[in-house]
């Protein structure tokens, strides 16, 4: 099988890790490039508050470019379409507010969909292995409260959602798996 330049077929499935952390062109500080997972996205966006609180450092540190997938965005739309989550914003009007933000829109590409089949099976839900291939392959760290992200490696960022006395064990959990900050439909 040809393999597409830049990638290997090893373990790792993809490029040095070392490149994620790039040298800024104006200074001698090092950038480090994070990609949100679609429910830390929610949790930034919506309810801050449910953000872990290394998530939070990671996201506020000036060193970090933080990326959301265009796959997060389609993710969203098809459960918002389907009743399975509700959201306090528009997504057709979220291009400009992650730019405004300082967020980099990230798109799917071929070579991410591709890489998607030599990625073992440790997680089935198909938005969150092209998220896994994206980090893997552009790379960058994969920032996630999906434990079962964790045996892909040293590029997933898992920070576990911490539990607050004000919530049940049930809301910390996320109703409706994935994308945790939905709201059940009545």
């Amino acid at each position: 099988m040809a393999t597409a330049p830049g990638y290997s077929t090893s373990a790792s499935f993809g490029r040095d890790p070392r490149h994620i952390l790039r040298n800024r062109p104006d200074s001698e500080s090092q950038i480090l490039n994070l990609l949100f997972d679609t429910q830390i996205f929610l949790w930034c966006a919506s309810d801050p508050e449910r953000l872990p609180d290394r998530a939070r450092a990671l996201i506020l540190d000036p060193e970090s470019q933080i990326h959301v997938s265009a796959a997060s965005i389609w993710e969203m739309t098809i459960k918002q379409s389907i009743g399975r989550l509700e959201l306090d914003f528009d997504l057709g009007t979220l291009d400009g507010i992650l730019t405004q933000n300082g967020f980099f829109p990230l798109p799917v590409e071929i070579r991410h969909a591709a890489l998607v089949q030599r990625l073992p099976f440790h997680h089935k839900d198909p938005f969150d292995r092209i998220l896994v291939a994206q980090a893997l392959g552009d790379p960058m760290y994969l920032l996630t409260s999906d434990p079962l992200l964790k045996p892909y490696g040293e590029m997933i960022l898992f920070v576990p959602p911490e539990r607050s006395p004000r919530r049940s064990r049930r809301e910390d959990e996320g109703v409706g798996k994935p994308g945790g900050s939905q709201k059940p439909k009545k």
